[in-house]
């Protein structure tokens, strides 16, 4: 995992606008052909193929994030009828989300994940959940942190796939 300098760095790079503003950039995840680090400091290696998730250094840490997403969820639920932005708010859960996407850009989201996910969408009134991809991240996220509000459902699911899961977190290691 990469922290990089800020969404704007990344944009550059990807060669595309996010649709999101600059202070809800929280991390990206991108496909990789080659990558050398030359003379950075404590990265030894370089690289062919794979995937980079990288975590903005807008928020230096966990806490930091969490922080952002508390008050973003706050500010968007007042505008938006109690309806929050975020389902994790745990700082923890970035990097995860964004393996949640490499996993889903390599394997595809799971049968039966989309009928889930409208229900949680529904039951959550977290208004990120509305695209399928982003759900499935943040399900991935939520699984592998442990939060306590994934409903029952979402967990079990993601528990049929446990054995793809450990696959596919042996070969991102």
């Amino acid at each position: 995992m990469l922290r990089d300098g800020s969404g704007k760095s990344v944009q550059k790079v990807k060669g595309k606008k996010f649709s999101r503003k600059e202070k809800d950039y929280y991390g990206v995840h991108m496909d990789v052909l080659q990558m050398h680090f030359g003379e950075y400091p404590n990265i030894e290696y370089d690289f062919e193929g794979g995937n980079v998730v990288g975590i903005s250094t807008a928020y230096k840490t966990p806490e930091k994030i969490h922080k952002s997403k508390v008050e973003g969820n706050k500010a968007y639920a007042e505008k938006h009828d109690g309806h929050t932005q975020f389902f994790n708010e745990d700082g923890r859960s970035t990097a995860f989300h964004e393996m949640g996407h490499i996993y889903a850009d390599k394997k595809g989201i799971p049968e039966g994940f989309a009928e889930d996910a409208e229900r949680w969408l529904k039951e959550s009134k977290c208004d990120m959940l509305k695209s399928t991809d982003e759900a499935w991240a943040e399900a991935w996220g939520a699984y592998h942190t442990k939060n306590p509000d994934l409903p029952d459902y979402m967990l079990n699911m993601l528990k049929r796939f446990q054995m793809h899961l450990l696959t596919f977190r042996q070969k991102m290691v």
